[in-house]
């Protein structure tokens, strides 16, 4: 029964709203309005981490270094896995990615990621890999670079109706887990708030640009098109404090 804001219920883009008790959760003075606004996508982030049960010493790979990859490299860098490999094509996120814990970084552009990943591993390949870019390519590279009883984490949303393979071949033999994540739960999203409130998981980094609501149009734009280095683009919604 997920309800959730605007998908179900008006209040996107508005000054104020009325939410039911249950979908409120309260934060203490040591996280400000503008890093609080991130914990959407870092219970996402955590959550991944959860489902896959990461456990210290293993190794992981961050497929797509966008705000939710991010986020899993916060949440995983909490398990104190052994190494913490970040792919992706943008040299600014892959920076950002090894300022928040990524241990090694693979620009796809550049180098054949899967022998990356192979070199990096001494060509065992991860125990957990996460799907965090919505594309065949990192969809067939996330699975090719799993060792044996691996897990492949689907957080990214390809488009409606897409159909991807799976190598059997691979799958079977190498006992790998394919898991799938529909963002969160209460519980889920509450412990990422209390992580953020701690300090544990500082997203604070991951906003690079602001606007105030009426330039709405100039920040969806920029967003959207990846501009001058962007990350997450907040609107500032509400009088100034």
């Amino acid at each position: 029964n997920f309800r959730g804001i605007p998908y179900h219920i008006e209040g996107a883009y508005q000054e104020y709203f009325m939410a039911k008790e249950l979908m409120v959760f309260p934060f203490g003075d040591s996280l400000s309005m503008e890093a609080a606004s991130l914990a959407e996508p870092a219970a996402c982030g955590y959550t991944a981490v959860e489902r896959s049960q990461l456990a210290p010493g293993e190794t992981i790979a961050v497929v797509g270094t966008g705000t939710i990859g991010l986020m899993v490299i916060l949440s995983a860098k909490l398990r104190s896995p052994a190494k913490i490999i970040a792919l992706d094509p943008m040299p600014n996120r892959l920076q950002l990615a090894r300022e928040l814990g990524a241990t090694h970084t693979v620009n796809i552009r550049e180098i054949d990621p899967y022998e990356a990943v192979l070199d990096l591993t001494a060509g065992r390949g991860v125990d957990v890999a996460y799907y965090c870019a919505p594309t065949e390519d990192a969809w067939h590279l996330g699975g090719r670079i799993l060792g044996s009883y691996g897990r492949l984490l689907i957080e990214a949303t390809p488009p409606e109706g897409t159909r991807w393979t799976v190598p059997v071949l691979d799958f079977v033999p190498k006992v790998l887990s394919y898991i799938g994540i529909s963002g969160y739960n209460a519980d889920h999203f509450a412990a990422a708030l209390r992580l953020m409130e701690s300090g544990q998981i500082n997203v604070a980094s991951l906003i690079t640009h602001q606007f105030a609501l009426e330039d709405y149009e100039q920040a969806l734009h920029m967003a959207d098109q990846r501009k001058d280095a962007s990350v997450k683009v907040l609107l500032k919604i509400g009088p100034e404090n």
